[in-house]
């Protein structure tokens, strides 16, 4: 997830989209509470964030996104 944040951030959006792909398939290797949590925390920081844009590294808090990464 970190890669493609920080590659979408440089404008890198080939190499962004590989690193997106490798993070889902990799999630996709997760048991199911797992891939929950990962949806719940995602979902709650959207619920949480008044601006939230999934392409900015700051968007995230500090720290925030190294719990998947």
């Amino acid at each position: 997830m970190k890669s493609f944040v920080f590659s979408k951030e440089k404008g890198l959006r080939k190499e962004s989209f590989k690193a997106l792909s490798s993070f889902i398939d990799e999630a996709k290797t997760w048991d199911n509470n797992a891939q929950q949590d990962f949806a719940c925390w995602l979902f709650t920081l959207f619920d949480t964030s008044d601006d939230i844009s999934p392409y900015t590294r700051s968007s995230f808090g500090k720290g925030t996104f190294k719990a998947f990464t």
